[in-house]
Order: structure tokens, then sequence, then C-alpha cells
């Protein structure tokens, strides 16, 4: 393994293990890669960045796993090492492009929640006021009340 190699490899295991925390998952950067490819379209539109990192983070990932697994020279360059150390600290500063997407569909999201229209509680019955008609008849039953029992009460009295 050349001295190039082994940075990648060493560089590519720090940002995979941030990736494996960020995801609670042992897939690390495979894991990161795969969110990148569900918001693609998205990403592409608002983060700059989006389509170079995207590519850049296939092309380590597939040159540590040449490191890992075979023994032939890999094509890795000085450019591949600093780009991993650039993810990094984009990654530890929050400057990744999911971090940057989720901050940009934070601001596209209204701050406060719109208001909900609500529904009116519908009224029974007999919690209705009673509109002009229905205050009349009221008014008539309780008149014609009072005169029944002023009725029975003579009735009664004269026996």
């Amino acid at each position: 393994m050349q001295r190039l190699d082994r940075e990648l490899f060493d560089e590519f295991k720090r940002v995979d293990g941030i990736c494996r925390d960020m995801f609670s998952s042992q897939r690390g950067v495979s894991e990161y890669i795969e969110q990148m490819e569900r918001d693609f379209a998205y990403g592409r539109q608002r983060i700059p960045s989006w389509e170079r990192d995207y590519r850049s983070l296939k092309r380590v990932r597939w040159l540590r796993n040449q490191i890992a697994h075979e023994m032939t020279a890999t094509d890795c360059a000085v450019d591949d090492v600093e780009y991993l150390q650039d993810f990094h600290s984009r990654l530890l500063c929050q400057q990744d492009p999911l971090a940057v997407l989720r901050r940009t569909r934070k601001a596209v999201r209204p701050a406060t929640p719109q208001p909900q229209p609500t529904l009116k509680k519908q009224i029974s019955y007999s919690e209705q006021e009673p509109t002009d008609i229905g205050k009349r008849l009221l008014w008539g039953m309780t008149v014609l009340g009072v005169l029944v029992i002023l009725g029975v009460l003579l009735f009664v009295k004269q026996m």
C-alpha cells in the first residue's frame, strides 16, 4: 500500500465513522450516498456542490474498496485525499450537502404553522336560542300553563 493510499484509507475511516454516527447505521458513507440519491433532484437544484460531492464520495468509496480488497495499485490522487479532508471538516461544521439541504428545507417551510380553520360546534336542539316564533310559542305555552293552573285552583276552591 502506497502512502497516498494509506492517507485516503485513514481519512475515509474518519468520514465513515462520522456518517455511521449521523445515521446510526453501520453503512456510513454508503448511507450518506443513499440519502443524497433520495433527494438528488431537489438537492442538485439548491446546493451548488451537490453533484460534485455525490460523484466524489462515490469515487473515494470505490478507491477505498480497491485499497481494502485488492493488492493492485489504485489511481488514487492527491485531490482525492484533499477532497476527503475537506468533506470531513464540512461534516464537522455541518456544511456538508445534507446538512445544508436540511437547513434549506427549514427555511422554505413557514416558521409558524398556519392556523387551521376551526369547526363550529354543532349545537343541539336544547342549546339553541329560541327564534321569534319560538319565543312567542314559549310565551304562549307559559301563559296557557298559568291559566290552566288558575282554572284548576278555582275549580278546587268551589268544591
